[in-house]
């Protein structure tokens, strides 16, 4: 069965290509073009999602920002999240692992990459290979 995912990037052409990798993998997309938004989707959700993928670099609130304040949220300590950025500096990734960001992906984002990222957060919920 198919997971709940939200991707969540102010590019339009981004969050459709991460879309199709995701969806034919079986799981359902919801999405939003900023952090506000992202977070928004969470709060008001009637169910929780199973893994959230960002971008980091967002107007309103950074990829981070929103990862930190997700993270309050019931039910959302232990989901799996991923930050897409072409920034890999060590004070993010730092920050990043504060925060319990479970992946950073390169952006540009390789199919490939995502495909495996999505299927190794998913399996273990799945109890599936």
């Amino acid at each position: 069965m198919g997971r709940r995912v939200l991707i969540v990037d102010d590019s339009g052409s981004s969050r459709h290509r991460t879309r199709l990798a995701v969806e034919a993998l079986g799981h359902s997309v919801e999405e939003a073009d900023d952090g506000r938004g992202g977070l928004e989707v969470c709060e008001q959700s009637e169910e929780r999602f199973d893994l959230i993928i960002c971008d980091f670099n967002m107007p309103r609130l950074t990829g981070l920002e929103m990862v930190e304040r997700v993270r309050r949220l019931p039910g959302y300590a232990n989901t799996p999240i991923f930050i897409l950025s072409a920034d890999f500096n060590p004070d993010l990734r730092r920050r990043g692992k504060a925060a319990r960001v479970n992946a950073w992906l390169r952006k540009p984002l390789s199919r490939e990459s995502l495909v495996a990222c999505v299927n190794r957060a998913l399996v273990g919920e799945e109890g599936a290979a």
